[in-house]
């Protein structure tokens, strides 16, 4: 049962209807309780959790393709957070955590550990 303040609201992208809007005035919607995550322009609307993901996915691969790598630690480090988003941060393959790019860039560092994705290396 939904409560007093959440809609069956329609995704802007794919259409598919979903839950919107917030159990508690001072917490807001579902997607505001996610880590600070990348703004996405040119979406008008709310979007359901997958196509918000693919979303900032897309909005981060560009930055990588299209950004140095001083102005990506810049830009990485307002979105440093302790919480990990599959899809955006990590993927599993096998049962593991493959880290990416994005996720190694918020941690500002090399760790050492030969990652797959790690924008460190030369």
């Amino acid at each position: 049962m939904l409560s007093k303040n959440t809609q069956s609201s329609q995704c802007s992208v794919c259409q598919q209807l979903f839950s919107c809007g917030f159990d508690d005035a001072k917490k807001g919607c579902w997607c505001n309780r996610l880590p600070l995550v990348m703004a996405v322009d040119g979406l008008t609307g709310c979007l359901c959790s997958d196509c918000l993901v693919t979303a900032v996915s897309k909005r981060i691969n560009k930055l990588l393709a299209t950004k140095s790598h001083p102005e990506l630690l810049e830009i990485a480090k307002d979105y440093a957070t302790d919480t990990w988003l599959e899809k955006i941060d990590y993927t599993i393959e096998n049962g593991k955590y493959v880290m990416s790019a994005w996720h190694h860039l918020k941690r500002g560092g090399c760790c050492n550990n030969d990652c797959r994705h790690c924008p460190f290396t030369a």
